[in-house]
């Protein structure tokens, strides 16, 4: 992504809000989604599309909000949000690292000014959908109302006001979606010769917190993965999805459920597998792939400090000499098959595959050989859906 300096100028809006004490407040309900690969703001009713830079930039306004209320109030529950956006710029630059767009798609200009206990923001967002010819631009307004102990937003006219834990939840959403759409970015905009390969390969997810609360799913990706070696050739499914509590993997239409805590554990021990591989010489990754790997612990602590540590179990570690034998995790995770006839236990191998030099993940005595891009998809796709399994339980 090319890096630009902050457009100057300020587009013409009519109609000013102004963020103050006397803000009246309410309950507003605002969420986010992910469906076709559009990240949207919803406010009662209203629904705003998002770049990813856009999503990445709220995710800094709304946790330096978090963190500022926190330190007016005594309360736990803001110390604890505020411990948990601690690494937000970590998240923000994920989302950066993966977008195609520049910096003046997302602001056409934009002022803040933060102090131990005041912080406010106010810029223009450019409108994804404008007539030929023009462009639009949306009012954002943000500020923390300590008087209320309440962050209050303002997207063009409509205001509204969240408390620490409705702040919290909006930012986690915010900065999964802004993830996705930087992924369908990268993907789309790639250059190849055949466009409609592009859309085959790339990342189609759904993420939608509303069918959460009804039981339904809130998160699905899928791809097709390569057989690799051992004579095979074409292509598998493998799909992974959420539902209600736990998450369901699905390589080549065996069924595999997961609980959030056994997503975390898989993604961090293929990420070790990966970087033990790219310490030693036998894989070299660009910039976003290490900061990639590097992100992994960070999602597992994210995932534990929802889900919490009951039911967690860690995979076994063996490492040795030989090559191949480098680094090597196994474990027998619990099922989560609502089925009384499935299999009580998946076990579970992560390993590198000697025979064609591939990352290999065997589940149930299925082994599947991975390109890396393949691995890191089924990293990123495991720890978003562990995640909102997690966020589940809260």
């Amino acid at each position: 992504m090319q890096k630009q300096a902050w457009a100057s100028g300020t587009p013409e809006h009519h109609s000013e809000t102004k963020i103050d004490e006397n803000t009246p407040s309410n309950c507003a309900v605002v969420s986010i989604d992910f469906e076709d690969d559009h990240a949207r703001l919803l406010m009662d009713g209203l629904a705003h599309d998002l770049t990813a830079q856009q999503c990445g930039m709220l995710v800094c306004i709304l946790a330096e909000t978090v963190k500022v209320l926190a330190g007016t109030s005594d309360t736990e529950a803001c110390r604890q949000a505020a411990l948990i956006f601690k690494n937000y710029k970590l998240w923000y630059g994920l989302i950066e690292i993966r977008t195609t767009s520049e910096e003046e798609d997302m602001l056409r200009s934009h002022v803040y000014w933060r102090t131990e206990h005041e912080y406010f923001f106010a810029g223009y967002f450019r409108g994804l959908h404008s007539p030929p010819g023009t462009q639009n631009y949306h009012a954002v307004q943000i500020a923390a109302g300590i008087d209320s102990n309440r962050t209050v937003i303002s997207y063009d006219s409509k205001i509204v006001q969240l408390d620490i834990a409705q702040t919290s939840r909006l930012v986690e959403q915010l900065w999964i979606a802004g993830y996705l759409k930087a992924q369908v970015e990268a993907a789309v905009g790639h250059n190849v010769s055949d466009p409609s390969a592009v859309v085959e390969n790339s990342c189609r997810p759904s993420f939608n917190f509303h069918e959460q609360s009804v039981g339904g799913e809130a998160f699905k990706n899928l791809r097709k993965f390569e057989w690799h070696g051992y004579g095979l050739s074409g292509k598998f499914p493998v799909a992974v999805k959420n539902s209600k509590k736990h998450v369901i993997l699905d390589m080549d239409g065996s069924h595999h459920h997961l609980s959030a805590q056994n997503c975390a554990e898989i993604a961090k021990n293929l990420t070790i597998l990966l970087a033990t591989n790219y310490e030693l010489g036998f894989q070299h990754f660009d910039e976003a792939t290490l900061a990639l790997l590097a992100a992994s612990l960070e999602w597992h602590k994210f995932i534990h400090e929802r889900a919490g540590c009951a039911g967690a179990k860690p995979m076994d570690i063996y490492t040795g000499n030989k090559r191949g034998y480098e680094f090597i995790a196994s474990a027998y995770f619990q099922s989560n098959a609502p089925s009384a006839s499935a299999s009580l236990y998946h076990r579970v191998l992560i390993a590198l595959d000697e025979d064609v030099g591939l990352p290999c993940i065997s589940i149930d005595n299925r082994a599947f050989p991975m390109s890396i891009e393949e691995a890191l998809w089924l990293i990123e796709n495991l720890q978003i859906a562990g995640y909102v399994a997690a966020m589940a339980d809260q």
